[in-house]
């Protein structure tokens, strides 16, 4: 049964023609045209980089639309999702399909398994790159997407990665520190795209000891991806780097980053006071969590 019952106003009629005339062109790769994509598009008041924004849900909402041509367009973006010109929209559609269940007040097991489907599909092309692999293009691009995001909790990154000339420098060193065994770095990809980056730091051998910082692109957050990325990585610190003890320090508020330490077994150890500037150049707090070998091993 469709989300939207009763009369659908004449805009969103006219909407639903054009994500039917839409999909049938998705249907059929051999014709799809990014000018054609975008010529659609252009009839809603979007564009193809609109909508892998993030909010694009929220957005599509205060457009008007309604429920059901919402969760087309979705389906839409599903399809589109890595074909030429187009990029991964899988998470902007999950994006969506999420936030219908949540604002619609109608539960839909439909809506519940596409998205399953597409979280399912990212989390299987989920891998690893190392630091040697990693072009300064490609992380620069990934922290520009995200400086807004990240630059009160990466300052350090952010401040470093200003340009592409800075960012080639910021590589070259994080190279000699793995070189020499003082920081190692992973970096996330899905679908072959660069989206999120850990690093192992502040590694202290004389007790077997190092800290965990991690992000992952806006567009990917809230789908298990780095709690599932954490985990390998904590693997690596405690059998090739023969560490005893991993920590992980967040912002009070990062609700999300806590998750993803609670998620591997991480024990909130405290709060310590005015730890931390952040990229506003204020003093915070942070929540310190630790995790033992001898605790990760029990799991």
């Amino acid at each position: 049964m469709p989300l939207s019952l009763g009369l659908r106003d004449e805009d969103n009629e006219r909407i639903n023609n054009i994500l039917k005339k839409l999909r049938e062109l998705v249907l059929v790769p051999d014709e799809l045209k990014l000018k054609d994509v975008e010529d659609y598009l252009g009839q809603m008041g979007m564009a193809v980089t609109d909508v892998q924004q993030e909010g694009i849900a929220a957005s599509l909402r205060e457009k008007g639309m309604d429920w059901e041509n919402m969760e087309l367009f979705a389906d839409i973006l599903a399809k589109l999702s890595g074909k030429p010109g187009f990029g991964d929209m899988r998470s902007s559609a999950i994006g969506i399909y999420n936030y219908i269940q949540a604002e619609s007040k109608v539960f839909s097991f439909d809506i519940m398994n596409k998205a399953s489907q597409l979280k399912s599909y990212i989390m299987e092309s989920l891998a690893f790159k190392r630091i040697a692999e990693i072009t300064p293009e490609d992380f620069y691009g990934l922290v520009e997407r995200n400086r807004e995001h990240i630059y009160k909790t990466f300052p350090v990154t952010t401040g470093e990665c200003a340009s592409l000339d800075k960012t080639k420098k910021f590589l070259e060193n994080a190279v000699a520190a793995e070189k020499n065994g003082n920081g190692y770095y992973f970096y996330i990809l899905i679908n072959d795209r660069l989206n999120g980056y850990i690093c192992i730091k502040n590694i202290n051998r004389k007790i077997s000891k190092c800290e965990l910082a991690y992000f992952i692109d806006k567009s990917l957050q809230g789908m298990g991806i780095t709690s599932a990325a954490v985990g390998q990585v904590v693997q690596f610190c405690f059998e090739t780097l023969a560490m005893n003890k991993v920590f992980i320090c967040t912002s009070t508020v990062n609700t999300g980053s806590q998750r993803v330490a609670l998620k591997n077994g991480f024990v909130q150890e405290g709060v310590l006071r005015d730890e931390f500037k952040n990229g506003e150049g204020q003093l915070e707090d942070i929540v310190y969590f630790g995790l033992l070998k001898s605790d990760h091993n029990e799991k």
